[in-house]
């Protein structure tokens, strides 16, 4: 399969199965094979995991977004704004570098006092956006768990370091294209899984 065709998840997985010596699956959802059980089970958290690793180009969004009210108290920051659903990193503030911030419970805690905006890793699922060379990491990830399917280590490890390869490819290419926004400093990671507010 070309991987310059691949321009859907369906696509995107089938070549990883093929690559371990697998058939190709004919949806994530009406199949009941081990396959397509492991793609559903494994496809979007490795997809998630590399687009949170790095700022990719292809994934930066900006938002504009207004403070969160009854939220709750902050010990240090005064204000509260809710992160974009999509949302799997914050990469920086715009025009607000001079203030401290701090990612919590799917809120950005601050003292600025208006809206904000922001620049974001989001889940970037729209796979015709994405490059060659990220297609290739993508699979190739995917190759590693899917080659515990027919069990062969050897297999899987074979596919960890072909992907080791492409990431850094990739990182090279992403890192040369188009404007790179400065990254702030974070005060703490900010995870997917959301909080209850407090």
């Amino acid at each position: 399969m070309d991987i310059e065709g691949a321009n859907s998840d369906l696509e995107l997985a089938n070549n990883a199965l093929l690559k371990v010596g697998h058939r190709a699956i004919l949806s994530f959802d009406q199949e009941n094979s081990k396959a397509a059980r492991c793609v559903r089970a494994n496809f979007e958290l490795t997809r998630a995991a590399l687009l949170e690793g790095y700022s990719w180009n292809f994934s930066s969004a900006f938002i504009e977004i207004a403070i969160s009210l009854n939220v709750g108290d902050h010990p240090k920051y005064a204000y509260a704004y809710k992160l974009p659903t999509d949302c799997l990193d914050v990469r920086s503030l715009v025009d607000v570098d001079d203030y401290d911030w701090e990612l919590h419970g799917g809120y950005i805690w601050c003292d600025h006092g208006g809206s904000l905006t922001i620049n974001y890793t989001s889940y970037a699922d729209d796979v015709p956006q994405y490059g060659a060379l990220f297609r290739q990491l993508l699979i190739a990830r995917l190759a590693v768990v899917f080659a515990q399917i027919p069990g062969s280590v050897k297999l899987s490890r074979e596919y960890m370091a072909q992907a080791e390869a492409w990431e850094i490819e990739a990182k090279k290419i992403d890192g040369t294209t188009g404007n790179k926004q400065p990254v702030k400093k974070r005060r703490g990671r900010y995870s997917r899984a959301r909080g209850r507010r407090y």
